[in-house]
């Protein structure tokens, strides 16, 4: 019988059942790894993958250091965040001075 002050460790790396019974971490580790296995294992990234480990190797990289879907996919999903939070954040804003800047360069 597990006693109430005993601690219970969960598929979650940075978490545990201590005392705290909040399920939010394990959804949202659930999402990530769902996420994950749904994008590895898609023909485009495997191809994409071998392609890229393909060239990799005719470049004289160790087997070690080649890439794996999984890090494929977090590369690439890094990537386009961040493109989409520059695009969101400073694009827009860009894009309004340029106008501006244009309008007064016409005007002078």
């Amino acid at each position: 019988m597990a006693m109430a002050s005993e601690c219970h460790p969960t598929t979650h790396p940075s978490s545990s059942t201590c005392g705290n019974n909040d399920d939010s971490s394990q959804v949202s580790f659930s999402i990530r790894e769902y996420f994950l296995q749904t994008l590895t294992t898609t023909p485009f990234v495997q191809h994409s993958v071998t392609k890229i480990n393909t060239l990799l190797r005719y470049s004289g990289v160790p087997e070690k250091s080649l890439l794996t879907n999984e890090e494929f996919v977090l590369s690439s999903t890094a990537v386009v965040a961040t493109l989409v939070g520059y695009y969101v954040l400073f694009g827009k804003r860009h894009r309004r001075k340029r106008k501006v800047l244009a309008e007064e360069l016409k005007a002078a």
